[in-house]
């Protein structure tokens, strides 16, 4: 816990100092959001609302996020050749990236809401969704769960071959447009329904949705707890074949 509060300090303190760059971040995730919403809205959810197109995007926003930070996370020690030093320090290293995930997800929580608050406004959504709010959050929670395990699979990427921004941007467009959080999965080739339904996202927004309880949320525990064994056993490897190559310090 006094890590994951240091690190929230230090992020609070980065937005203190860099105030203009996070505002425009800000009207960056707006925009997006107003984009799809005015590209898609009611004519790829006429079942339901914008609500369900709302909280796909806030998902998405943290999928982006911990793949993106794991990444930077990893990249930016190495560049600095401070990597070998965080190895040694009191933490171990996998455990120090999954706390900077986490108090990355919570300050982005603060700012989805303000976005978000935003766009119920303006759009007037109706927040009537097809499940309980507890369900929802259960569900939700345990989705970013999974999503951490993707970041620590993409941060032992980047161990072992220095960059992953390429994997990073090939897992949040696959992530965005294929596993239902925007287009609705009727509307994909099978086969996409069939690697959807190894992220957790595919089945987080089934719920949300309304659309079955019991099965859904045993593949979202399983889609979860798979990205968490893989995120894990891929770190954790990456990490002995670094230190075993000695490249800990190279770019």
């Amino acid at each position: 816990m006094k890590l994951l509060k240091m690190e929230i300090e230090r992020l609070i303190s980065e937005i203190k100092n860099y105030r203009l760059d996070n505002i425009v971040g800000l009207a960056d995730v707006f925009l997006l959001c107003l984009g799809i919403f005015l590209g898609t809205g009611r004519d790829i959810f006429p079942e339901s609302s914008l609500a369900y197109a709302l909280l796909g995007m806030i998902l998405w926003r943290y999928a982006v996020l911990c793949l993106g930070t794991a990444c930077s996370i990893v990249q930016r020690e190495i560049r600095l050749g401070t990597l070998e030093q965080l190895m040694m320090a009191r933490y171990p290293l996998m455990e120090v990236v999954v706390i900077r995930l986490l108090a990355a997800m919570l300050v982005e929580t603060v700012k989805l809401a303000v976005v978000s608050a935003l766009l119920v406004l303006i759009f007037r959504i109706p927040l009537d969704l097809g499940a309980s709010p507890w369900l929802i959050a259960a569900s939700v929670v345990l989705c970013l769960g999974g999503t951490v395990g993707m970041g620590c699979f993409v941060a032992g990427v980047a161990l072992v071959y220095k960059r992953a921004n390429a994997l990073v941007n090939s897992l949040s467009y696959f992530t965005l447009f294929f596993t239902g959080l925007i287009l609705p999965l009727q509307l994909l080739p099978a086969g996409f329904s069939y690697a959807a339904a190894l992220f957790p996202f595919r089945w987080c927004v089934e719920i949300i949705r309304g659309n079955g309880v019991q099965a859904e949320f045993v593949g979202l525990l399983a889609a979860s707890l798979l990205w968490l064994a893989v995120g894990a056993l891929s770190f954790s490897r990456a990490m002995g074949r670094a230190m075993a190559c000695g490249t800990t310090a190279q770019y």
